[in-house]
């Protein structure tokens, strides 16, 4: 029977992630598994990622540990960093966290990536606890001008399963302003 304790082998070598998702929730949803993993091991982890997602990432792995994307191969359809090592001989683990092999929605993104990252997961539930999103650092929101039963809502979105349709948006609407929100 393989053994699922990661502690009792471990390699030195950086372990690279290969965030390559645009959308910011794909990079929250990553997180807990991420810390999980961080906690568990004393490898340096290194996230390739877009840098719309550094204020998600660099709070819990710094600055130094982020390389964002800087071009797109046109041949390959690859994102490429600036080379992390000048020794291509290094040795590193590296996790395509956005290739899935699972068909889209087969499970939820957190349970993806925790059973991508930790292979204990694979037949197994994933305690609850574990799934918590980390508390992210709070924005300091004092520059802007905004009344106090205010609401905002993200219109954006980088899938069609995601996006808010046009009569939900003007039924949102309709029970914020019956509601006197501004």
């Amino acid at each position: 029977m393989t053994d699922r304790n990661i502690e009792n082998e471990q390699y030195d070598a950086p372990i690279i992630i290969h965030q390559n998702q645009l959308g910011l929730g794909m990079g929250i949803q990553l997180l807990p598994a991420l810390l999980d993993l961080k906690n568990r091991i004393k490898n340096r982890i290194i996230i390739c990622t877009y840098k719309n997602q550094a204020e998600i990432f660099e709070p819990f792995f710094g600055r130094e540990n982020l390389y964002f994307f800087k071009e797109k191969k046109l041949k390959e359809g690859e994102f490429v960093t600036d080379p992390i090592f000048d020794d291509r001989r290094e040795l590193v683990f590296n996790y395509g966290v956005s290739d899935t092999i699972h068909q889209p929605y087969t499970c939820h993104a957190v349970d993806y990536y925790f059973r991508l990252l930790h292979p204990y997961y694979a037949d197994i539930a994933i305690p609850m606890e574990k799934k918590n999103y980390p508390k992210l650092p709070e924005t300091d929101i004092s520059k802007f001008d905004i009344p106090e039963n205010a609401i905002a809502i993200g219109i954006t979105s980088t899938k069609p399963s995601c996006q808010i349709t046009p009569n939900i948006y003007e039924f949102i609407e309709n029970y914020l302003i019956k509601n006197n929100y501004t």
